[in-house]
């Protein structure tokens, strides 16, 4: 077999091509396993041809990509590029660019934003990100380029997207703190309010205390102002509740008659004073008996009441109704509160605003606009807490009328409302008391009221204190102990866990009520947990701790 001079050359040649193949093949593989860019483009420096192109590790061959001049086929590509972007691409990457660049370093990355299918390489509609970088190699002797292009959309859809999450947390916190700014600056203005004038009357009194009608006046208002300040406090503390989620619903089971009972009891003195008529009636309400919180259902219903009253002139109606509605929830009685008064009305243009925190309408020549301006906000939750909704439909001059409706499980048994036996005073003579409370003014005050009721009072400036008289006096000496909860050395709770040790049962199982200025729901819920029998929130309502004491003893 002879082999003759041509068929060595072609052999020759062919085996350059391979290795030329071979080099050309190592070179887009490493750039696109190494980089893990979309597209990699081959150029020879050389001739500035386009020799081939990789598409997610793929070859990408066509007729019109394949051998045509790398500048040509570049300027296709940046017709999908943004304009103010096209000059500085052009000048990175065309051949004259990458006949410069040293052998092995490869360019920076440049960031673009194209209309450009990753795929296909066609103008898209569609907007993509892309990082561009070029590399010089050396293969089979030659010169070679590869410019590579990554595709980040997803990665910059997904900052993009945390970026709109940050920037909606900042918008929220900021208005929160412009909220928590606002609502401190109200908080503030109204507090000092009625203490201006509660020490103004306390001033007047003392100055007049040789006029006993005159300082009884001053005493009044001062009385009157301390009871604004207590309820705007009690706003305060509820609001600040409800913010933070820290309001929750006390259900059980009950007849609705009861939540609402008191009603016209606790409003007769002002409709009185003010000489309105009121009324109340019923209507269709068949399930007696729910499941609800009926200290908040009252707190609603007041709230409401209360604003009829200072909205509507003298000789003015006010009416009530309660009626059941039909109600698609199965097991569920649908009620309807409705509050109804001639007064003054609501400017329509104040009415989007009636359920925002301290907003009040100004009335031209009225006082009855004086108030928290937070008792329709708390109504409001307190409804939504319910899962219900409160409407208000006023016109000025005319009236204003409040709606609100709930859905309330109805329970198994039902009963009919039950009158109260009436309870005869308990006599608190001969019965001795130990208070433990750190305040000075506070314990005076609680020894003077317990005294005036005919109670003897021992006063403990600790709970640690407390601890040591009650042990010292040994047992049947105190009736019981009315215990403050913050307090130095040893706290309410402390004290009353050190007594319920004890080894003495008649020590140990003294009657303890917490009287405390931490007046929160789950601040009840501690003291009784830790062993309390009874709870007082401060400011002290003497018939309520009364009650409290003659339910305590009795047992």
């Amino acid at each position: 077999m002879t082999t003759n001079a041509t068929d060595v050359q072609e052999l020759q040649k062919q085996l350059e091509r391979l290795t030329l193949e071979r080099d050309q093949a190592y070179m887009l593989l490493d750039a696109t396993l190494t980089n893990k860019h979309n597209s990699v483009f081959l150029i020879d420096l050389e001739s500035g041809l386009l020799v081939d192109r990789f598409v997610d590790g793929r070859s990408a061959k066509s007729k019109e990509h394949w051998n045509v001049k790398w500048d040509v086929f570049w300027e296709h590509i940046l017709r999908a590029v943004p304009q103010g972007d096209v000059d500085r691409l052009r000048q990175q990457f065309c051949l004259d660019t990458l006949c410069e660049m040293e052998v092995g370093i490869s360019s920076g990355d440049m960031r673009v934003n194209a209309y450009m299918d990753p795929i296909t390489g066609e103008k898209t509609d569609e907007a993509f990100w892309y990082t561009i970088r070029a590399r010089v190699t050396v293969a089979s002797g030659k010169p070679w380029a590869t410019v590579l292009i990554l595709d980040h959309t997803e990665e910059m859809l997904h900052r993009q997207m945390q970026l709109e999450v940050y920037q909606d947390a900042m918008e929220r916190a900021q208005k929160a703190s412009e909220s928590k700014s606002a609502f401190l600056l109200h908080m503030s203005h109204d507090i000092r309010t009625p203490m201006n004038a509660i020490l103004g009357f306390a001033s007047l009194a003392r100055s007049n205390i040789e006029t006993p009608k005159k300082a009884d006046v001053f005493l009044r208002k001062l009385e009157t102002a301390g009871e604004f300040l207590l309820r705007l406090l009690n706003d305060i503390m509820d609001m600040v509740r409800i913010e933070s989620g820290k309001v929750f619903l006390s259900e059980r089971s009950c007849s609705i008659y009861r939540a609402v009972e008191n009603m016209d009891t606790i409003i007769a003195k002002e409709i009185g004073n003010k000489g309105l008529h009121f009324s109340a009636e019923l209507e269709n309400v068949e399930h007696l008996k729910v499941d609800c919180d009926p200290l908040r259902i009252n707190q609603v219903i007041m709230n409401l009441l209360s604003n009829a009253i200072r909205f509507t002139k003298p000789g003015g109606r006010i009416s009530f109704r309660m009626r059941q509605l039909p109600c698609e929830r199965p097991g569920f009685a649908r009620l309807e509160w409705r509050i109804k008064d001639n007064g003054v009305g609501i400017d329509a243009k104040f009415l989007p605003r009636i359920f925002e925190p301290f907003e009040r309408e100004i009335i031209a020549g009225d006082g009855s606009n004086i108030g928290s301006g937070l008792g329709l906000c708390i109504t409001k939750r307190l409804v939504e807490l319910m899962h219900g909704q409160i409407q208000i439909f006023s016109t000025q001059g005319v009236g204003t009328e409040a709606v609100v409706c709930v859905d309330l499980h109805i329970s198994e048994e039902e009963q009919k409302p039950c009158q109260k036996e009436p309870q005869t005073m308990y006599d608190f003579r001969q019965k001795r008391v130990l208070l433990a409370e750190d305040n000075e003014l506070n314990c005076e005050l609680g020894k003077e009221l317990l005294e005036s009721v005919g109670f003897q009072v021992e006063t403990a400036a600790d709970g640690a204190v407390a601890v040591e008289k009650l042990v010292a006096a040994g047992p049947g000496y105190y009736d019981l102990i009315l215990m403050d909860i913050q307090m130095p050395y040893m706290d309410g709770y402390m004290a009353t866990q050190a007594i319920r040790k004890m080894e003495n049962p008649t020590l140990a199982q003294i009657p303890i009520v917490a009287m405390t200025a931490n007046a929160m729901e789950q601040d009840r819920r501690k003291a009784l947990d830790t062993g309390m029998n009874g709870y007082m929130a401060k400011p002290i309502d003497l018939p309520r701790l009364l009650e409290i004491l003659q339910k305590i003893l009795q047992e």
